[in-house]
């Protein structure tokens, strides 16, 4: 059950359905969760998500870590958060710079970007290359993946996402194309990770 302003809602059976297919794919546990004010994306209307329990380890859902589905059956499989910009600001402009990182509005990222690039060139830099690694990616696997930026004045985080439409598909085809999915953000996050690593040795 869910607790939509001051009512009990019942969880739809997507919900239960989605959660066994995820479980089915990842070898791991998900958990049906009430959403947030703010999450899923309120344009969304979902009034639940699930929620990955491993995040360590050969099992780790860390590169599929909630999962939702909108009101038009799409479905939404997001990782943990890969950076934020106070962390990667400050070790390469100091003090000065991560100061002045705190003026910049995220909420309009097309906008913040621009100002990223003239100022920090370094972290536009790295978002250019994870955009990058997600295209490919998602050539290679036919996924739909993308960068996904949160956030308002002072910092932003980022995250990556994987987009599944859905039509009259079967059980197993929507099993196999969540599968597709998860491997996909599987093979970014990794990509990311050993991008990062060589990054910050350098």
């Amino acid at each position: 059950m869910s607790k939509e302003r001051g009512r009990i809602t019942p969880v739809p059976q997507e919900a239960y359905t989605l959660r066994d297919i995820m479980s089915k794919v990842t070898g791991v546990r998900y958990d049906v969760r009430e959403s947030l004010p703010d999450f899923p994306p309120p344009a969304h209307h979902t009034s639940w998500y699930l929620l990955g329990s491993e995040f360590r380890g050969p099992k780790s859902t860390a590169h599929a870590h909630v999962c939702w589905e909108d009101s038009e059956g799409n479905v939404f499989i997001q990782s943990m958060y890969i950076g934020n910009t106070t962390e990667w600001i400050g070790p390469i402009y100091g003090e000065k710079g991560a100061i002045a990182s705190f003026k910049i509005d995220y909420s309009d990222f097309n906008r913040a970007r621009k100002t990223l690039t003239e100022k920090f060139p370094a972290v536009a830099k790295r978002i250019g290359r994870y955009e990058t690694i997600l295209s490919n990616v998602s050539r290679k696997h036919h996924v739909a993946m993308s960068l996904q930026c949160e956030g308002d004045v002072g910092t932003a985080t980022f995250r990556i996402a994987a987009k599944i439409s859905r039509g009259n598909q079967t059980e197993k085809e929507d099993i196999q194309r969540i599968k597709q999915s998860v491997g996909a953000l599987r093979e970014a996050w990794d990509e990311i990770a050993r991008y990062d690593q060589t990054a910050e040795a350098n």
